[in-house]
């Protein structure tokens, strides 16, 4: 199992450094690299000089969704803007050489940056494994932000985060601000040079995890212990935990949640959407966003289950007078062929389906 961990990090790196070449070959990157020496100023202060405000509009279909494999071209920017903000993450603490960064050469540059580490496989496959999960949800969270969807001040945020393990996609990188610099000050910063991939940690206001794995047991324990009034675990199922949040907020001792996420969700956690989300609507404040994605599962069949529960979340949304934005991070022909491709990153840790939806009072109609 270590070694396994440890192969398929190495697949999840060299497939971030082939998009990284790519990227960094494309027109678009020489207007996005100046957006990420200041990339918190830029989300807060620039984002419609940047992206418009009606380039959602110009990216949906009829049914409010996002094909990633029928993009418009004028989706393209975004999205490489999102993918950069993901090799922040990827490559956090990294010098690249990007002028020098080629297809045939990115298992060298990964090879270089192993032997450096001096880390053993077992705990670089570990560590590797985090990234990329924190990466897909830097991702993920980059482009609904680029959408002009959620505000990038995570301090704004009462976030419950469901099915979350320890929350490193949902605490970690939702939230964390992506950077890129020169190799030392003064230094050049262009496509040519060697740059600096970084990623500062920010956190939300407050936040709730509920997760029923009993292997979590002690570490939210130690989370409710150490972590102060502002984190919250609770080791249930999500009707549970939404039950028991819903019961102390009733009784003064809880606060009510604006940011709703669930990465890579488990069709067997959902047996029924429409009680998920009128226990949802309990727990949830009148501006609250919701936020999920699905992997792909280990068999097409299970692949299959994560597409339904995305189209009876649309459905039921959609019901109670909603409009869910989806997004599909897919090749559809793929699955046709049977071997389902992920649009970004690789299967085990990518995110196949982004569905997106202001709740607010409407959840519970």
């Amino acid at each position: 199992m270590p070694q396994e961990l440890f192969d398929i990090g190495v697949a999840g790196y060299l497939q971030e450094l082939r998009s990284l070449v790519r990227i960094i070959a494309a027109d678009s990157f020489a207007e996005l690299l100046p957006l990420f020496s200041n990339y918190r100023e830029f989300l807060q202060s620039n984002l419609q000089q940047q992206f418009a405000p009606d380039l959602l509009a110009a990216l949906v279909n009829e049914d409010n969704t996002i094909y990633l494999d029928c993009l418009p071209a004028i989706g393209e920017r975004l999205f490489s803007c999102a993918n950069l903000a993901a090799a922040c993450e990827t490559f956090n603490g990294w010098t690249i050489p990007a002028g020098r960064l080629t297809v045939e050469n990115c298992g060298e540059v990964l090879r270089d940056n192993i032997l450096v580490s001096g880390v053993t496989e077992q705990r670089l496959g570990e560590i590797m494994g985090i990234r990329l999960n924190r990466s897909d949800a830097v991702r993920v969270a980059q482009i609904i932000k680029l959408l002009g969807l959620l505000s990038p001040d995570a301090s704004k945020y009462d976030q419950l985060a469901l099915g979350a393990s320890m929350a490193r996609r949902d605490r970690e990188g939702f939230h964390c601000i992506p950077g890129i610099g020169p190799e030392h000050p003064g230094a050049e910063f262009s496509r040519a040079a060697n740059l600096n991939f970084a990623v500062q940690s920010c956190e939300p206001n407050s936040l709730a995890i509920i997760d029923n794995d009993k292997n979590l047991q002690q570490d939210f324990e130690r989370i409710n212990r150490t972590e102060g009034s502002s984190i919250q675990a609770l080791n249930l199922d999500l009707y549970a935990g939404l039950d028991s949040l819903a019961t102390a907020i009733e009784q003064g001792d809880g606060r009510r949640r604006n940011l709703v996420t669930m990465f890579r969700l488990e069709p067997r956690a959902l047996p029924d959407i429409t009680g998920f989300l009128d226990k949802l609507s309990r727990v949830v404040s009148p501006d609250a966003s919701f936020l999920a994605t699905v992997g792909s599962g280990d068999t097409e069949p299970e692949f299959v289950a994560r597409q339904a529960v995305m189209d009876e979340f649309g459905e039921q949304l959609k019901a109670r007078g909603l409009r869910p934005l989806r997004i599909i991070l897919y090749d559809q022909k793929s699955q046709a062929k049977g071997r389902i491709k992920p649009a970004f990153g690789i299967a085990e840790y990518a995110s196949f389906e982004i569905l997106f939806c202001n709740l607010g009072a409407k959840a519970a109609q």
